[in-house]
């Protein structure tokens, strides 16, 4: 039998260009579907919104997948409107008092790393379009900062403070009644977030109510307790808190009741040179009252104080900070007599005119304050 033209040989259907298209190619299955756990980017305007819905799935699995994607787009300013304009900042607000831990971990991850982000800190503070301040998601995430979870309390401790860059933050945490939770919680945390609480803490006394209320829960008091700790780093945080407390005269009354002179004193020999810096800030603000500095001098802060400034190796803020503290302490006749020594006053002399603007000026006022003569 003939072969019709469009027929080959052995072959059952017609050869046409498309068919010879087909079946010269291998012919593929179905793709498989993709699981859920996978966090797929969507395509444009969809990439944002999709994601923020994908962190509230009921499925556990999904929403932490999510949450660990969320921290990675927050990394990105381009995604981090759209993720807000689709309520990233409320649904995360939840998520870190979910009842699942690693949906808390996870979330407070991406909510800190939302608060990294100008954009992200506005939405949080509620200052977007033109907004006041009018928000509740400070007070909404308070709850966290006594999670069980070490992992969350950090992350939420290291937003707030990148938050607190704004001085409408600190406003605003002050009147959620942080300061008087931060006083407790930087007696009570693990030693590797006490610094963390610590330094918060010492934001929130840059508004004069928070000031008053840390002063009111007992701050003095737990600064000083805390320059006792084992840890050069809760140290440093605690004698920068309490520098910063006693620029109030409370906070100085208070400090001087508590015995913090003589633990300040010490701290001046810190093989941490960031205590050193510390120590000798608290001990300036302190010794503006006539008591201190005759408990400074009695309890060796004057030697200390010559032997820092001494030191050739010694931080510039270590120099700049023990300079200031000797104008504060040497209006005291019996440190006077102590610091009116040929070194002290050489060394004065040389930082009046080799150290930098600031420097100089401070050591041309201890120099004043160390040479007076009635």
């Amino acid at each position: 039998m003939d072969v019709p033209q469009s027929m080959a040989p052995g072959q059952a259907f017609p050869v046409t260009a498309s068919d010879v298209h087909i079946f010269s190619s291998e012919v593929k299955g179905e793709p498989s579907a993709i699981e859920k756990t996978r966090i797929v980017e969507a395509y444009g305007t969809g990439k944002c919104p999709k994601l923020v819905r994908e962190m509230q799935d009921p499925d556990r699995s999904v929403r932490i997948a999510a949450l660990k994607a969320c921290k990675q787009v927050f990394k990105s300013p381009i995604d981090v409107g759209p993720s807000v304009n689709a309520g990233a900042v409320g649904v995360l607000a939840s998520l870190v008092r979910d009842d699942d831990v690693s949906t808390r971990i996870h979330a407070s991850a991406a909510f800190n790393q939302l608060c990294t982000d100008a954009t992200g800190q506005a939405a949080v503070l509620g200052l977007r379009r033109g907004g006041a301040g009018q928000n509740t998601t400070v007070m909404k995430v308070i709850d966290a900062f006594s999670d069980p979870e070490t992992e969350v309390r950090m992350n939420m401790y290291e937003a707030l403070l990148q938050l607190c860059r704004l001085p409408v933050a600190v406003d605003l945490i002050v009147g959620s009644k942080y300061s008087e939770l931060l006083v407790g919680k930087s007696g009570s945390e693990e030693a590797g977030v006490q610094p963390l609480a610590l330094d918060l803490l010492r934001k929130c006394l840059q508004n004069m109510t928070g000031m008053q209320s840390a002063l009111d829960s007992g701050a003095v008091s737990t600064c000083v307790q805390l320059l006792d700790s084992p840890h050069s780093e809760v140290r440093r945080s605690a004698a920068d808190t309490l520098m910063t407390l006693c620029m109030s005269d409370a906070g100085k009354i208070s400090s001087i009741k508590e015995g913090a002179i003589p633990k300040l004193c010490s701290l001046l020999t810190d093989s941490g040179w960031q205590v050193q810096a510390a120590a000798a800030g608290a001990l300036m603000n302190i010794n503006v009252e006539d008591d201190a500095k005759k408990i400074t001098t009695q309890s060796g802060g004057v030697e200390n104080l010559c032997k820092l400034l001494l030191n050739e190796d010694a931080q510039r803020l270590v120099t700049l900070n023990t300079l200031k503290a000797i104008a504060a302490i040497a209006p005291y006749p019996d440190a006077r007599m102590r610091l009116k020594i040929p070194a002290v006053n050489k060394k004065l002399a040389e930082l009046e005119k080799y150290g930098d603007s600031l420097v100089a000026k401070s050591a041309i006022t201890a120099s004043q304050a160390v040479n007076w003569m009635p």
